[in-house]
């Protein structure tokens, strides 16, 4: 989206600005953004009349992603979790009402069970998180998580780490590790899939000199990227 490649914030109704996170924010962002991977269908809970908001905060999970925590223990991590968020993300510490079941901005604004859909929709998208995968039966998610850890274990050589798009983006653009700090986690990502874009590109030109552009396609620098 525009907003996005350029790293604009975009503005929810009665909440403010949400800002995309840059990178100098991105490895304590991190630390909480799990929560935003899972809503109401992660939970034991089937009834319409329980909001994703109240789900999340006060039932728990299918998995075992918070294990050693119950109780109101676990009420206040998954709390604090999204309060961070809503502090990384609207640059204003939030407080929350336990009474209300809602968190309070400044200005008489609130997140609660009828927008953090759309809240957590938006950072979601800025930051480019995947909800995480529900399975039919706990047999298929551990069918699935051991394939995974396979196919891990086999491209362990080959696996793209974060640091290795950081040099690839800031040795192919000219950029330093400052100007890359500043940018978002989106852009980041757009930039590093256009440099192989290009790079693909590049290389297909050269090739097609030698044996000729009928035996290869070369695709455009400008070609759709699937973030």
């Amino acid at each position: 989206m525009y907003h996005d490649i350029f790293g604009l914030p975009r503005l929810m109704d009665n909440v403010g600005y949400i800002y995309p996170v840059k990178m100098k924010d991105y490895l304590d962002f991190c630390n909480y953004s799990w929560i935003l991977r899972y809503e109401k269908s992660h939970t034991y809970v089937k009834s319409e009349e329980i909001s994703n908001f109240e789900a999340i905060i006060y039932r728990n999970f299918k998995c075992d992603l918070l294990e050693g925590f119950e109780g109101n223990d676990l009420i206040k991590v998954k709390i604090y979790a999204i309060g961070q968020i809503i502090k990384i993300v609207l640059k204003e510490e939030p407080r929350f009402d336990f009474e209300k079941n809602e968190f309070l901005l400044s200005d008489n604004r609130k997140i609660n069970k009828n927008n953090y859909d759309e809240f957590r929709s938006i950072v979601m998208e800025q930051n480019l998180i995947m909800k995480e995968k529900i399975y039919k039966s706990k047999e298929l998610e551990q069918w699935f998580e051991k394939a995974k850890k396979t196919k891990e274990k086999e491209n362990r050589n080959s696996n793209v780490d974060f640091e290795d798009i950081v040099s690839t983006i800031k040795n192919k653009t000219g950029c330093t590790y400052d100007e890359l700090l500043n940018e978002t986690y989106y852009q980041l990502i757009t930039d590093f899939m256009r440099v192989i874009e290009i790079s693909n590109h590049e290389d297909a030109v050269i090739f097609a000199s030698q044996v000729g552009t009928d035996k290869i396609k070369i695709e455009p620098i400008s070609k759709k990227i699937n973030l």
